[in-house]
C-alpha cells in the first residue's frame, strides 16, 4: 500500500489493523470524535525504554517509524492527544533519548534539547503534539547548537509549520500532519551529508550494542577515533559521550527494573555496574529516587 509522503500509517477502523493511537477530538453532541492510527506492527520496542511510568501515558500516544525516505533526519515520530476532566492531571517522568525533539502543538512549535536528568511534564485540560525525535544528522541545520537547548524547551520560529500541522489535525487528518511535517523537515536540512551520516551510525552502535560500557570501547565499536566520537557527539547531540553511554544504560536498568523480577543487584551487574551501590548512587542521581523505590511505583503495561 502507498501512504503519502511514505508514511507508514493509516486512518481506517479500529478493525483493519492493530491500533497505535486513538485521537479523541471534542466535537459537538453527546459523543466524542476518535482517529485511529493503524499498522501492522509496531518496530519500535526499544522506544518505551524513555518512559519511566509507561502506565501513565495519555490514551493517544504512540511512536511511528519513519519512511525510509527521511529515516536519515527522523528517528521516529510521535503522536499525543489528551481530553483530561476539569480538575485532573495526568504526570509523566521520562528519560529522554539523548536526542533533540520538533515538536508542534497546537499555539507553538517548540525545540526540547537533550538532557542530563530525568524530566516530567504534567498534561491538563485538552491538547495534542505531532512531533519528531531528530536523527542526529538532522540536529545542526534543524537546532545549531545542540548544547544551547540541553535540559530545556524553547520556541522555535516556523510558523509554516504550525500552521500547516494545526490544519491537518483539526480535520483529523494526521497523515497529513505528518507529510507536512516531513516537506518542513527536508526543506530545512536538505541533504544528509556524510559527516552525518557517519553520526546516525555511532549513535545506532551504541544504542544496538549494550556490551559496550566505555568510550575506547564505543570508538572500536564504531570504527572512529575517541577524538572522532567526542567532536560526533558534541555536534550533532549536546551530550558527551561518556554521559550517552549512561543515559542508555539507565534507560535499560530501569525498564528491567519495571519489566523482570531480577534483584537490583543483579540488574547492576548485567548493566556493567561495579557494584549495586555505585548503581543505586547513579540511579538516584538521575531519577531522585532508589532502584528499589522506582519499582515499587512504576507498573508495566
Amino acid at each position: 500500500m502507498e501512504y503519502p509522503c511514505g508514511t507508514p500509517f493509516v486512518v481506517c477502523a479500529p478493525s483493519a489493523g492493530v491500533v497505535l493511537s486513538v485521537m479523541k477530538i471534542k466535537v459537538e453532541g453527546p459523543s466524542d470524535a476518535r482517529l485511529y492510527i493503524c499498522a501492522m506492527n509496531d518496530p519500535l520496542s526499544r522506544a518505551e525504554r524513555g518512559v519511566l511510568r509507561p502506565d501513565l501515558l495519555p490514551v493517544a500516544f504512540r511512536r511511528l517509524a519513519p519512511a525510509e525516505s527521511i529515516s536519515g533526519l527522523v528517528r521516529w515520530w510521535w503522536f499525543s492527544s489528551w481530553d483530561l476532566p476539569h480538575g485532573q492531571s495526568a504526570t509523566q517522568q521520562i528519560l529522554a533519548f539523548p536526542s533533540s525533539n520538533v515538536v508542534v502543538e497546537p499555539h507553538m512549535v517548540g525545540i526540547s534539547g537533550p538532557t542530563t536528568k530525568s524530566s516530567t511534564r504534567t498534561l491538563e485540560g485538552s491538547g495534542w503534539a505531532v512531533a519528531a525525535l531528530l536523527q542526529p544528522a538532522a540536529v545542526p541545520a534543524v537546532v545549531g547548537d545542540p548544547a544551547r537547548y540541553r535540559d530545556s524547551y524553547r520556541a522555535l520560529a516556523a510558523p509554516g509549520l504550525l500552521k500547516d500541522v494545526g490544519e491537518s489535525v483539526a480535520k483529523l487528518d494526521v497523515e497529513a500532519a505528518f507529510c507536512a511535517f516531513e516537506h518542513w523537515l527536508t526543506s530545512t536540512v536538505g541533504p544528509v551529508s556524510s559527516n552525518g551520516l557517519l553520526a546516525n551510525a555511532v549513535m545506532e552502535r551504541v544504542e544496538s550494542d549494550p556490551p559496550i560500557r566505555n568510550v575506547t570501547e564505543w570508538a572500536g565499536a564504531a570504527h572512529v577515533s575517541v577524538r572522532t566520537l567526542h567532536r560526533l557527539t558534541a555536534k550533532h547531540v549536546g551530550l558527551t559521550p561518556l554521559a550517552i553511554i549512561r543515559r542508555r544504560r539507565l534507560q535499560d536498568a530501569a525498564h528491567e527494573l519495571r519489566a523482570t523480577p531480577a534483584p537490583v543487584g543483579a540488574i547492576a551487574v548485567r548493566m556493567g555496574y561495579a557494584d549495586q551501590s555505585h548503581f543505586t548512587r547513579e540511579f538516584r542521581a538521575t531519577f531522585g529516587t532508589t532502584p528499589s523505590d522506582y519499582r515499587r511505583t512504576a507498573h508495566t503495561l
